[in-house]
């Protein structure tokens, strides 16, 4: 069963009335979300807003929203859970110090996922620039707690990403994958990516400085 309450849709108002409803028995309403501001997947409805993208599941209400100095050490832990599937926990060396002091210098920015007040996933980018085609964003990390995997959350999320690069005007996104990852690059080629294999990565470190 999958319950709504009280949501209005940002693209023309369109509500609900305010008791919990069954979807299931109301086909009109779910036909009518459907054209505007939501997609009906499987045992999940998506409504997208303008600020923040929100999942309803069968058990819980998942939302979308501008990550906060007060979510980095959240993110900085879904960073290490990602190196530990990434076969590097060693490779991470940045502490959430630095985390702080580069989020606060406008060095990156970060959308969350949200659920019962926890974050449980989250995307990290910036903006950068291609000389080839213009005004673009990176993805610099794109993570769900495994525990919250499979039911969403990185969907809802890759989406907000792309729309906060359109809402600026970006002429495109990248980011980088591991060639052994199979359901990262299903799930990329699943929303159209363009998967680069020409390409190898250069790199140079530089001592940290105290």
């Amino acid at each position: 069963m999958l319950i709504l309450q009280g949501f209005s849709s940002y693209n023309d108002g369109l509500t609900l009335k305010s008791e919990c409803k069954d979807t299931s028995n109301f086909p009109e309403n779910k036909a009518t979300f459907k054209k505007r501001s939501s997609i009906f997947q499987g045992n999940s409805i998506y409504f997208f807003g303008m600020k923040n993208f929100t999942l309803f599941t069968k058990k819980m209400k998942i939302n979308t929203r501008k990550g906060t100095a007060k979510d980095l050490a959240a993110i900085y832990q879904l960073v290490y859970e990602l190196a530990v599937y990434e076969k590097e926990p060693d490779a991470l060396t940045a502490s959430l110090e630095d985390y702080h002091r580069d989020f606060a210098a406008g060095y990156f920015e970060t959308e969350v996922a949200e659920a019962d007040g926890q974050v449980v996933g989250m995307v990290l980018y910036y903006d950068t620039y291609s000389t080839w085609k213009g005004r673009m964003m990176y993805l610099e990390d794109f993570v769900v707690a495994e525990k919250m995997r499979g039911q969403g959350v990185g969907q809802l999320l890759f989406d907000r990403f792309l729309d906060i690069a359109q809402e600026r005007a970006a002429r495109m996104v990248k980011w980088q994958v591991l060639d052994w990852n199979t359901p990262a690059i299903r799930f990329y080629e699943k929303n159209k990516a363009i998967i680069e294999k020409g390409w190898w990565n250069g790199k140079i470190f530089f001592q940290k400085q105290d």
